[in-house]
């Protein structure tokens, strides 16, 4: 049995809740939808099923007030007083149910069919003559009959669904023209706007409205001449909406939304087998949407306008919003963090590439048939001048200077500290080597990324003809690894040989000693499910300490751009530098015939980098120990 959907339980019962989308709350003037309930399963079934309808409503009568504003605050001023309204099939279906529905509450609570038991048979006969009367007359309404002298039953459901559509919110009292009818009993009545009358869901709704009334009547005059509360016969008008239990209702059975959209384009993702990292992305982006659409939004209904204030949103969400914002939505977190900081977070460059995200998921929806347009098509984003300039001057990762690596390798790290945890910048008689000192050192005599590094696992670090040389892959040796080895690109995968000053260190002679499996399993991988996440923020720290940060200059990355100079300055040439870098290779067309070169030839190369005025002789292990 599939689980009720919108039921929750508290210390004080049942409840039916469902959150009013971010962007729909401030005009809903609250934050969920909240209503009490009891009764069996298969009653508290029922009723969150017409819950979810009648807040479908609700969500969309919403929205069209919303997306109305907007398309009127766009107007030019002499087109502003033309009356609009947007008023779907569904939305007539969903009014008329809400309307049916409200009127059997009112029956039940006043416990209507129990009256009448103590009527005489002639008090009997009258009401249900009256009864029969009326059901005659919503039968003349629901076929169009009208009869002489009578008034127009038409006229009395139009008034009526103007009401509806009032009292739901599609449209406002004031949009309407008021005047006065009758000749003796003057009341006021709504002037009915053309483009009312021409609007062909509107006349669904008038229908839908006679064909519940003539239920309705029906019911009654049936209790009336059985004594029994009678069967309900479903009008044409709840067909779509409570035949369907909509825990089992598909995609092909209503209008896609943006709930389905996400969970066919995360599924289609995991089918090409995109990296965990890689999912990790997409959350901003999908959270954002549901967030500020809502999962039932109907995809056919996004707007340009929709997807350029997602991106604006983007602009906005400060970095690890989740963890600094707990329980807030992106948007709420962006308002906290403009209050607490002074400014918006400005992170153009995050921005822009959740924005390729939001294109890539809209572009699939177009490729499904789902939409027959991506409102993403003309979306992009406008970096200021004064950031663009800053975008400039921050481009690219400086290598490290000798005073810089020096001041990096003479820390308490690396000649004794009280722990490689919290006391790894506190002085103590500790040389503790696992990843937070052998991943520095690996970097400097490598240049691979901080990821290669820490997937690393003992099988990957191989000697084959006397040449000790990193296996750099994303395939797993061995089993239970318990973290996702990956790669930038294809390019990244390659081998490298081994630095003779890394084995100087000791680096090959501790990786022997190491127990079968991941190199360094204390390293642990951050919400993204990248090792080098929680690394990177640790060695920026560290960097701070050593007084060598600068940001988005002085990084982890920095001893790539640092061995790249190494090996250029030692006359390593460009296609051998491309090899044991991982970088695209110029020569595309030459690079891609032939095994590349050998490791032996690529080891001659390394032999050749040097850090002349580095002295790390203090490293070396002593003849008899490798290390803790």
């Amino acid at each position: 049995m599939p689980k009720i959907k919108y039921l929750t339980e508290d210390k004080s019962g049942k409840k039916l809740r469902r959150n009013v989308p971010a962007a729909l709350r401030e005009l809903a003037g609250q934050s969920a939808w909240v209503e009490r309930v009891d009764g069996s399963t298969d009653e508290i079934r029922k009723r969150a099923n017409l819950f979810a309808v009648e807040t479908d409503g609700q969500i969309d009568s919403l929205r069209s007030r919303l997306i109305s504003a907007r398309e009127l605050e766009a107007e030019p001023p002499e087109n502003r007083s033309r009356f609009r309204i947007r008023l779907s099939e569904i939305d007539a279906r969903r009014l008329t149910l809400m309307y049916f529905q409200s009127v059997e509450k009112d029956r039940m609570l006043s416990r209507f069919y129990s009256t009448g038991r103590g009527w005489t048979e002639h008090e009997r006969a009258e009401v249900v003559a009256d009864a029969a009367a009326d059901y005659g007359e919503a039968l003349r309404a629901a076929e169009g009959v009208v009869r002489a002298n009578e008034p127009d039953p038409n006229q009395r459901t139009i008034q009526f669904a103007i009401s509806l559509l009032v009292d739901a919110q599609f449209v406002t009292e004031d949009a309407f023209e008021m005047r006065e009818t009758g000749r003796f009993n003057k009341k006021l009545v709504r002037v009915v706007p053309q483009e009312l009358m021409d609007n062909q869901n509107f006349e669904l709704l008038c229908r839908y409205l006679q064909d519940a009334d003539v239920e309705l009547s029906r019911q009654w005059l049936e209790y009336l001449q059985t004594g029994n509360r009678p069967k309900m016969q479903p009008p044409t008008f709840m067909d779509a909406l409570v035949a369907i239990d909509r825990q089992g209702s598909t995609p092909s059975q209503r209008s896609r939304t943006i709930k389905d959209l996400i969970e066919a384009f995360e599924a289609a993702k995991e089918k090409e087998g995109v990296s965990s990292s890689r999912k990790f992305q997409f959350q901003i982006v999908t959270r954002s949407l549901v967030e500020e659409l809502g999962e039932d939004f109907p995809l056919e209904d996004v707007t340009r306008k929709h997807c350029e204030d997602l991106l604006e949103l983007f602009v906005r969400v400060p970095s690890h919003a989740t963890q600094h914002y707990p329980g807030m939505t992106l948007s709420a977190a962006a308002d906290a963090y403009e209050k607490d900081k002074g400014q918006s977070a400005a992170r153009y460059d995050a921005a822009q590439k959740n924005l390729a995200i939001l294109k890539l998921i809209f572009q699939y929806a177009v490729a499904q048939d789902w939409n027959e347009f991506d409102p993403t098509n003309k979306v992009s984003l406008t970096i200021p001048l004064k950031e663009r300039r800053l975008q400039a001057r921050n481009r690219g990762y400086e290598p490290f200077t000798l005073s810089e690596l020096t001041k990096i390798f003479s820390s308490p790290l690396y000649k004794g500290c009280v722990n490689d945890e919290h006391g790894y910048d506190k002085l103590g008689p500790n040389i503790v080597k696992r990843h937070r000192y052998w991943v520095p050192l690996v970097g400097l005599y490598s240049g691979m990324r901080a990821g290669e590094i820490l997937q690393l696992e003992t099988r990957d670090i191989i000697t084959k003809s006397g040449v000790a040389y990193f296996d750099v892959t994303d395939d797993p040796k061995q089993d239970g690894l318990n973290v996702e080895k990956q790669l930038k690109n294809e390019n990244a995968r390659r081998e490298v040989p081994v630095h003779p000053e890394l084995e100087r260190l000791g680096f090959v002679d501790w990786v022997h000693a190491q127990p079968k499996g991941r190199l360094f399993p204390e390293a642990r991988a951050g919400d993204n499910k990248k090792l080098s996440d929680r690394f990177s923020k640790w060695f920026n720290n560290y960097l701070q300490k050593c007084g060598v940060w600068v940001p988005r200059k002085k990084v982890f990355h920095s001893f790539r751009g640092t061995f790249a100079d190494r090996l250029k300055n030692a006359g390593v040439p460009l296609d051998k530098r491309e090899a044991i870098m991982g970088w695209e290779a110029a020569g595309k067309m030459d690079a891609r015939y032939g095994e590349g070169f050998s490791i032996e030839a690529l080891s001659e190369e390394m032999q050749k980098t040097t850090y002349p005025d580095l002295d790390l002789s203090f490293l070396y292990p002593s003849s008899d120990a490798l290390g803790d």
